[in-house]
């Protein structure tokens, strides 16, 4: 069985995108998978709840299609415990929904869909390596608590390089596994996406793994 921690350079850099296509990926190489994303910002009653009469039960997005992506069926709670109604950092949602967020919570909230014992999990975060959790915490001690090898997902665009070397450092300094990083070109107007990736193979300390084109075209590059 192997688990990873999925983060990114900053939110929007692409980690749904990433964790599904890992899911699909390994589910294709008759692996069993599962994804979990232990806390959603930005959630909404989804017309299944609708129907089953549960009008306060939120569902988030991404969190769906990690559940949609993974090989074995789990409950939505499972893949996603906790659903945050606002679209912002996860310490200003959890304010605003009255919740005491921590990251012994999240990590502990990953046991279930950990004891399904997939041959990979992926576990994805909630905006960057350090977003903020409440006032002292952040989802790097959330990854800290549950100590996975860490995959960095790093949106190509303008500024990416900083972010990409920062976030690494920040890995690095936490004493985890850095496994690997993902280049995903997220804007249509850069025009230096090959020599930010050549940048970044030279400058980080793990593997690429997969390189995603602005509008869909996937390169697998390294299997892990």
């Amino acid at each position: 069985m192997k688990q990873y921690f999925i983060t990114s350079t900053d939110t929007d850099a692409g980690k749904t995108f990433t964790t599904c296509y890992f899911l699909k990926y390994f589910k294709q190489a008759h692996c069993t998978t599962l994804g979990l994303k232990p806390v959603a910002c930005g959630g909404a009653c989804s017309e299944a709840c609708s129907e089953k009469g549960t009008h306060n039960q939120l569902h988030n997005d991404d969190a769906l299609l990690l559940q949609q992506a993974s090989s074995i069926t789990a409950d939505y709670d499972v893949i996603n415990p906790i659903t945050l109604s606002s679209a912002c950092s996860p310490h200003i949602a959890a304010r605003h929904d009255h919740i005491a967020l921590t990251a012994k919570k999240i990590a502990d909230a990953c046991q279930p869909g950990l004891q399904k014992k997939a041959d990979y999990t992926f576990i994805e975060g909630a905006g960057g390596w350090l977003v903020p959790i409440n006032q002292q915490e952040t989802m790097r001690d959330v990854a800290v608590l549950l100590q996975y090898p860490v995959i960095l997902v790093v949106g190509i665009r303008l500024g990416c390089l900083n972010h990409a070397l920062l976030t690494q450092q920040a890995i690095i300094e936490s004493g985890l596994p850095f496994a690997g990083w993902v280049a995903n070109c997220v804007d249509p107007h850069h025009a230096f996406y090959s020599d930010d990736i050549a940048t970044l193979l030279d400058k980080l300390n793990a593997p690429l793994l997969l390189t995603r084109a602005y509008g869909g075209e996937v390169t697998f590059m390294n299997v892990f």
